[in-house]
């Protein structure tokens, strides 16, 4: 760990909740399997979330929603207590129990859900501090996707009274061999566009990949379904279809259901797909890791990356690291960690790096946050084509910008 992620680490050690914060590619969540094995290791009872099924994975957590059992959370923070005691007496044994609650992806979780969230706790941990007095470790960035109804979290009532230490992550990894990128980026943050950025950008429509084709992001479901589906049906040739295979824990179907780890995967030769989980982030197979696959083995596909290295990829236990029931087992998926990759949502590839896009930051960008975190998805501009892009389409919220600024 750099200096800024061993601030952050030693905090959290000392028992006080902390805001993980800082640019896309800072390292936010290798900070947070730091604090994952330190828990582990020290016997501490750690709660692992993020605010989507994906950014989850990542970080072999749950979604917050799924591992507090609210469901939805459409009910108030009493109705759900009284349901979650009737139905699932376990699981209010095991958030008494808590130690430490992580939720990755923060800038998505509303004012209402956070101050929800915080009464359900205090209900079901007898305690009126904030979140039923937790520690909890915050991480994310708020100049990324906002909620998608209400405001941001930093505003409501369990936010103020918890007022978490901030620790800003500078130093950035994702980006550093691109120094003039990684300037974009911090001006693109915060909602500036020069005149000699938008050159920049407007530069890359004319970027080639090679072989593996690039992940289109775009800002609507619609247009993603389309293009996967449209794609995958052009090609020829034999499909092979690998089922999920779930442990004996009853449990095991609906947790992988609400990470929306599938029950099958199927592919054909020429499909271009990405990984879905980190294989070896070492050597650059992790999650987002565009390929393409070349043939089938007894193992699993073949495929060959950007590199042009060829793995078979062989099924991948995802595993519910918040599982503490040991008498009815493990609960896992093993599952072939791959999906089509013609185009992903932005707000889908909020958690990823990839190594090969497309992206259209022009009138079509509709939210705070949306340019800036496609944009920053890429570790450098050679790995980027940018079919539109207007300076308008990088906006900051006023809200962040104040929150930021009362720290920076």
């Amino acid at each position: 760990m750099n200096a800024d992620q061993q601030r952050v680490f030693e905090t959290v050690k000392r028992g006080e909740s902390v805001f993980i914060s800082g640019s896309a590619g800072t390292g936010k969540s290798f900070t947070l399997e730091n604090i994952v094995d330190w828990c582990n290791t020290s016997g501490k009872l750690v709660g692992i979330t993020a605010m989507t099924g994906m950014a989850a994975i990542t970080i072999s957590g749950r979604t917050l929603h799924s591992f507090l059992g609210v469901g939805l959370a459409r009910k108030s923070a009493y109705e759900l207590f009284l349901g979650v005691r009737k139905k699932f007496p376990n699981l209010v044994a095991k958030l008494r129990s808590l130690d430490i609650l992580i939720i990755d992806e923060i800038s998505m979780l509303s004012a209402d859900l956070f101050d929800k969230v915080s009464e359900y706790l205090q209900y079901i941990r007898k305690n009126k501090t904030p979140l039923g007095g937790v520690q909890v470790v915050l991480c994310g960035d708020m100049c990324q996707l906002p909620p998608i109804d209400g405001e941001f979290c930093f505003l409501s009532s369990a936010w103020k009274e918890l007022n978490p230490m901030r620790c800003t992550l500078t130093r950035i990894m994702r980006q550093k061999d691109d120094e003039i990128f990684r300037n974009i980026l911090e001006d693109a943050r915060f909602g500036k566009c020069s005149q000699e950025t938008l050159k920049l950008l407007s530069a890359q429509r004319k970027q080639t990949f090679g072989e593996i084709k690039p992940t289109i992001l775009y800002s609507k479901n619609v247009n993603v379904d389309t293009v996967n589906l449209s794609e995958y049906d052009k090609l020829k040739g034999e499909e092979k279809i690998y089922q999920t295979i779930y442990s004996a824990n009853k449990h095991s179907k609906t947790w992988a259901d609400s990470l929306k780890i599938p029950e099958s995967v199927a592919v054909k030769v020429g499909a271009q797909m990405m990984l879905t989980a980190n294989l070896s982030v070492e050597d650059g197979y992790a999650n987002g890791s565009r390929c393409m696959v070349t043939g089938f083995s007894e193992d699993g596909p073949i495929v060959v990356f950007k590199d042009g290295t060829q793995l078979i990829i062989t099924p991948f236990c995802y595993t519910d690291d918040n599982n503490t029931n040991s008498e009815e087992g493990e609960i896992t998926a093993l599952c072939i960690p791959l999906k089509l990759a013609y185009a992903i949502t932005i707000h889908k590839s909020q958690s990823m790096t990839l190594d090969a896009a497309i992206i259209d930051i022009g009138p079509s960008i509709f939210v705070e946050g949306q340019a800036y975190t496609a944009l920053s998805r890429v570790r450098d501009l050679k790995s980027v084509r940018i079919i539109n892009v207007t300076a308008t389409a990088f906006k900051v919220h006023p809200d962040v910008v104040e929150f930021y600024g009362s720290t920076q």
